[in-house]
């Protein structure tokens, strides 16, 4: 049965209007400005479909300006699209247009007002948005061609002194700040944040990933790095430059790329042109949906996220793009920083999400690559077969995670699908069961490169568990190791034979050798038999709780079991005189 209902009115219109914008992230401003100059650009004739970002003098001062070659406004559009929730010739919808975002985006950081101008048939209008007193609306201006305050302005006159065109149409909007001297293409904040040098590519190549058809985004002098202007060129037209690239469709649509760069300097000599350059190129992973990318994880987030997708080395050179069909079940959120789901709890939607699927899809020249790159292929089998026993003999029983077995179920909005599993040489056995009565050995991983080290999170620290992977990451160049490793070739030099006496000599570098794998050996045992202890308080009757489970397998707990090495001397002068029997 249907009845009638009363609208919902706004009672208290400009606290709706600031609390809108005021709660915007600041972050979102260009990105919202883009867009719109994107989506304007697209209707201009085929050749014309150009973006500008640029900077202009405003009074003597450099403010950003943002100009598509789209179809230009009059001044009654001009005075509508000030609105909140009005747009010009586009539909508005939870999955389309809002018609507010480049204003609640842009106005807090912009209370000086944004200017925009437009040309249609020749004449060009000009309407400030900005804030008086808490107020947030269009500026009231005295109109020279009628002497009365007026919203919108006609400067034809003052637009042909500037030089602007026209002969065709065109719309600018120009950062004004919040102070008449503030430079809004170095400093769109004000300050807070200040952004670095490169801030406009880099928020354009970590959002944008295609543009529509014949679309063009140009960067002029002064808004990057290089001199002169530069084109744009999303991730999305640049996937024929990286030395390796394959996309995998699966059976909902979702389509995974994977993309890697190499870090040889001869490849990266043919990659690194100038308007390469003006992107910040580093590896990344992201969720990608309708042409923009959501939760972008870059530098160390990709890297302490990558065991959970099967990446546990290459991430500074390897990029993950889960690219989501327009249909799928999400929505960008209110100011469109986010994808959330659109059923159930209406979660934030992370590239995490996915990453059991990304690394069951692995291709296989990416898993010979993983190979190539792991610092050490030899992980330590007698030690792993002891800490396997320990687990057995402590009865540990494992732990749930979202790893990177191939044989978990791949969950999206809709459900849960099935993944076709296949054997995985780089993830042991035992551990591709989802049938096990004890805990699995870690799969032990030796850093022995300062960038692995560094990627890690490990500086001054000796290991690091990571639960996703399961696998435990030492650190060999940690300072105790060497400790070890000097004090035993110490010992082994100082027993010569007596003076005049003729005697076998070990050669140094070969103690030096025998000294270091076995304080090496000595080291990774007792980091991993500290580590299998801490998980053995997961079934503990004392009741540790989460946060003192997670201290006794932190990499500060697991350094301290290397730091106490001296009480390791015994095993490790045992090890040492082994290796050096094996040596001579």
């Amino acid at each position: 049965m249907s009845g009638s209902v009363t609208r919902l009115r706004v009672d208290d219109e400009a606290f709706l209007v600031a609390s809108l914008i005021e709660r915007c992230p600041r972050v979102m401003m260009l990105r919202e400005l883009v867009q719109n100059a994107i989506e304007a650009a697209a209707l201009a004739p085929p050749g014309e479909r150009c973006v500008e970002i640029l900077p202009v003098d405003e009074a003597g001062v450099r403010k950003l300006a943002i100009r598509n070659a789209g179809p230009g406004m009059g001044a009654e559009d001009l005075f509508r699209m000030g609105n909140l929730a009005a747009s010009i010739g586009k539909a508005k919808g939870l999955d389309a247009n809002f018609g507010m975002g480049a204003k609640v985006a842009s106005l807090t950081s912009n209370r000086l007002g944004l200017c925009y101008r437009s040309c249609r048939s020749g004449r060009v209008h000009e309407m400030i948005l900005g804030e008086r007193g808490g107020v947030y609306g269009r500026v009231r201006r005295t109109d020279p061609l009628v002497a009365r305050p007026a919203e919108v302005l006609d400067v034809t006159g003052a637009a042909v002194t500037r030089g602007a065109p026209l002969d065709r149409d065109w719309t600018e909007v120009v950062l004004l700040g919040n102070r008449a001297a503030q430079d809004t293409v170095a400093d769109p904040f004000d300050g807070d944040p200040m952004p670095g040098a490169d801030w406009i590519a880099t928020g354009l190549y970590h959002r944008f990933l295609r543009l529509p058809a014949g679309v063009r985004i140009l960067l002029h002098r002064g808004t990057h790095r290089l001199e002169g202007p530069r084109e744009f060129r999303p991730l999305g037209a640049r996937l024929g430059d990286f030395a390796r690239c394959e996309a995998v469709a699966l059976p909902d649509g979702v389509t995974i790329h994977y993309l890697y760069d190499s870090p040889d300097p001869a490849r990266a000599g043919r990659n690194a042109t100038e308007a390469d350059a003006l992107q910040d190129a580093d590896s990344l992973a992201a969720v990608a949906y309708r042409g923009e990318l959501y939760d972008v994880r870059q530098g160390w987030m990709w890297s302490q996220a990558g065991p959970r997708f099967g990446l546990s080395f290459g991430a500074r050179h390897i990029s993950v793009l889960v690219e989501l069909p327009d249909a799928h079940a999400v929505l960008p959120d209110g100011y469109r920083q986010f994808l959330r789901y659109q059923h159930g709890a209406q979660e934030q939607v992370e590239v995490t999400d996915f990453a059991a699927v990304v690394a069951a899809h692995r291709p296989a020249w990416l898993l010979d690559l993983l190979r190539a790159l792991g610092p050490d292929p030899d992980v330590a089998r007698s030690i792993g077969d002891e800490l396997q026993a320990l687990l057995h003999g402590l009865k540990v029983r494992p732990a749930r995670r979202g790893a990177v077995q191939p044989v978990l179920p791949y969950v999206v909005a809709a459900g849960a699908i099935a993944v076709p599993a296949s054997p995985d040489p780089s993830v042991p056995e035992a551990a591709q069961s989802t049938e096990q009565e004890y805990e699995t050995a870690p799969a032990i991983v030796m850093l022995r490169d300062e960038r692995h080290v560094h990627d890690r999170l490990l500086d001054g620290r000796a290991a690091g568990y990571d639960l996703a992977s399961h696998e435990l990451f030492v650190n060999m160049r940690y300072p105790a190791i060497a400790a070890m490793a000097d004090a035993l070739a110490k010992e082994a030099l100082a027993k010569e034979a007596p003076a005049g006496e003729a005697g076998d000599h070990a050669d140094p570098d070969v103690v030096a050798r025998a000294a270091r794998d076995a304080s090496e050996q000595v080291t990774i045992r007792r980091i991993g038999r500290a580590l299998v202890h801490g998980l053995a308080k997961r079934d503990a009757a004392g009741g540790w709780n989460r946060w003192q489970l997670e201290a006794a397998v932190s990499p500060e707990a697991l350094t301290l079991a290397a730091d106490d090495y001296v009480w390791s001397l015994p095993e490790a002068r045992t090890a040492f005189a082994r290796n050096l029997e094996r040596s001579l």
